[in-house]
């Protein structure tokens, strides 16, 4: 009875959620928010990346504190000194295309991820049915399920079009 004890924090520890969190930016760049389970007792961890480049990558562990890695090509070696979480921030300039006016953003995501998607975008296709969608100063939030994604937008030249309004001589 007491094995199981202290065995169920343990338990419980390993089973954690893990997030995947996508920015996409207007520039057609996507941050990336990825924590992943690791166990604790091994030495390395292999991660699979999104996108075929990552710029201004931070790894770190639970505690904040900063990990060793190495990337080749899209996969990342850890080193996670008994870390039961990693966490992974970085930016990808891979995961969107751009055809005309219309930009594509592609992901095959394992877990269910959200997607925040650039202020003033239009979603004009989609593959998938969100599971949840939310518009908060013209900017949509998303929540999808695993597995691959296709979403086509435009970013609304109407933001760019609104009234300035001027301020003459005579009103100072």
């Amino acid at each position: 009875l007491v094995l199981v004890a202290f065995s169920a924090p343990i338990q419980q520890s390993l089973a954690s959620s893990r997030t995947l969190d996508f920015t996409i930016y207007s520039d057609g760049s996507t941050h990336i928010f990825y924590e992943l389970e690791a166990d604790p007792l091994e030495p390395e961890f292999m991660v699979e990346l999104f996108g075929k480049s990552a710029e201004n990558i931070t790894i770190v562990d639970e505690d904040g504190f900063l990990l060793s890695y190495e990337i080749d090509g899209n996969t990342a070696l850890i080193e996670t000194f008994g870390a039961s979480h990693v966490i992974i921030d970085y930016d990808t300039q891979d995961l969107i295309s751009k055809t005309g006016k219309i930009w594509e953003f592609s992901v095959n995501a394992p877990i269910q991820y959200s997607l925040l998607m650039p202020k003033d975008s239009v979603i004009v296709e989609m593959s998938n049915f969100p599971l949840s969608m939310q518009v908060d100063d013209n900017q949509s939030y998303l929540v999808l399920s695993e597995g691959p994604a296709n979403i086509s937008y435009y970013l609304s030249a109407l933001a760019s079009t609104k009234p300035v309004q001027t301020i003459s001589e005579d009103d100072t």
